[in-house]
């Protein structure tokens, strides 16, 4: 039997989009159909025996160091790089939060991949027009994952990311 290296969780960044599911707003992967779990964990697996023209791979758990499968995790800093560069709509699509990742960690090229993760905290990204009532609902509904969920108004920061650090800092 082996020692794990860390006994706490690894906390990294992303970015999930929000899906509807019998009105009803959860977190969604941004490149995979996967919706996050409320109150429990979401765990990896490979989607590459999934893929019709890939199947030349054997199963094998999530992750792996010879796939690109696991759920990924970036540091602040990558996530915050991107955000500046997003076209937001008038309805909150995104959603920007830390997460806990745990079990196999794999250090991948910008993060980690992992084969279990919770969101820690969340921050819907507002839009300048976005409906009030909208809003509300989604990040209510949001609460169902039982962390901290905040609106951040695009209007008041240049970028979302300025935003976030706003936030971070009054909690800190």
């Amino acid at each position: 039997m082996e020692a794990p290296d860390f006994v706490e969780p690894i906390a990294g960044w992303r970015l999930w989009r929000i899906s509807e599911r019998r009105r009803q707003s959860r977190l969604r992967s941004l490149f995979l159909d996967d919706v996050w779990p409320w109150l429990e964990p979401l765990e990896a697996r490979c989607a590459i025996p999934r893929l019709a023209w890939r199947r030349l791979r054997a199963p094998h758990p999530a992750p792996d160091g010879d796939c690109d499968c696991g759920i990924y995790a970036t540091l602040w800093s990558t996530v915050a790089s991107q955000l500046g560069r997003s076209k937001w709509g008038r309805r909150p699509d995104f959603v920007v939060g830390e997460v806990a990742l745990w079990g196999t960690v794999v250090e991948a090229e910008l993060g980690w991949r992992s084969a279990f993760a919770y969101p820690q905290r969340m921050f819907v990204l507002v839009p300048r027009r976005a409906d009030v009532f909208e809003t509300v609902r989604v990040t209510t509904d949001l609460e169902r994952y039982g962390v901290p969920v905040e609106p951040i108004e695009m209007s008041a920061h240049p970028t979302a990311a300025a935003a976030i650090e706003a936030r971070m800092g009054a909690v800190a």
